[in-house]
């Protein structure tokens, strides 16, 4: 009777875990859709890819403004590392994170396998989590990249927007013991 119910509450626990597992993804998912369809990106990716080598030209640095004024709220309120604007052609042209900006500006996305950009091109990508070493003061961390397409107003794919996760809180969640007793763990 005992290790029955021992049994039954280890189940419960498992059921909850994998239940704000599926919230989780299933909330950046949501983000990602919003982001889509901001008017913000559908006017100003266009711009800053145009403009993305030459980020002194007043064109970019107002598209810039713009996609600040939104974006870094957007990042602050959902708690992303960063949110990223991809060129049609793969360079990353805007980051939110300044930190960022001279490790990321004119690369492709960091993710390990190269998956985020063509599948994002196609339809909402969650990547596999992947190491980043950020630099010297920062370090490295883990972290995911969720990307879905961007398309201007008729429909056309301007580019792709990229939501950096920091696996790191997520990871705290699944090595959170309670209930499990002294040995226990969640895989």
């Amino acid at each position: 009777s005992l290790r029955s119910a021992r049994i039954e509450g280890l189940k419960s626990i498992a059921d909850l875990k994998v239940n704000k597992i599926d919230t989780f993804f299933y909330e950046r998912k949501g983000d990602i859709k919003t982001a889509q369809g901001y008017y913000n990106i559908k006017i100003n990716l266009p711009i800053v890819t145009q403009f993305a080598h030459d980020r002194t030209h007043p064109a970019y640095m107002a598209a810039k403004k713009m996609l600040d004024g939104q974006l870094k709220i957007f990042q602050n309120v959902y708690g992303y590392s960063d949110v990223v604007l991809v060129s049609p052609e793969g360079e990353i042209v805007y980051v939110t994170n300044e930190a960022h900006a001279e490790a990321d500006l004119d690369h492709p996305l960091p993710d390990s396998d190269g998956k985020a950009f063509e599948e994002g091109k196609e339809g909402t990508y969650i990547s596999d989590v992947f190491l980043r070493i950020r630099n010297k003061m920062e370090g490295y961390d883990f972290g995911i990249l969720i990307t879905a397409p961007a398309h201007d107003f008729r429909g056309k794919f301007i580019g792709v927007i990229a939501l950096e996760v920091d696996m790191n809180p997520f990871y705290e969640f699944i090595q959170d013991t309670t209930g499990l007793g002294e040995t226990g763990e969640t895989l």
